[in-house]
């Protein structure tokens, strides 16, 4: 006889679950500032170090789609008419987003 998912989750409180999954990933997000008042954006297409004190709604130029990579195409999903062949030139076109730095500081 099929176990019930109340059974089975009984049996193993420690599965993994889509919540608990999404939280250990937000918990597994890594500050990247340092003692000296700098950090590296982790927002995608930026990468830069920037000032933590300085930071505004307009230091950040990102991408805020995913990074495509079909045969030997490479471009952005919020850029597509800017394809290259070449990763670094695919690596330096500019960000279509302006926002915050991203330091992988949660801030609540």
């Amino acid at each position: 006889m099929p176990k019930t998912i109340a059974e089975y989750n009984n049996q193993n409180p420690t599965a993994v679950t889509a919540a608990s999954a999404a939280v250990k990933s937000c918990q597994q997000r890594k500050s990247t500032r340092q003692t000296d008042g700098t950090a590296k954006c982790l927002n995608k297409g930026c990468q830069i170090v920037f000032r933590v004190d300085e930071n505004s709604n307009s230091s950040c130029r990102y991408h805020s789609g995913q990074p495509v990579f079909h045969d030997a195409i490479k471009y952005w999903s919020c850029c597509p008419e800017k394809k290259c062949y070449d990763f670094e030139t695919f690596l330096q076109v500019a960000g279509c987003s302006t926002g915050f730095h991203d330091d992988g500081v949660i801030e609540l």
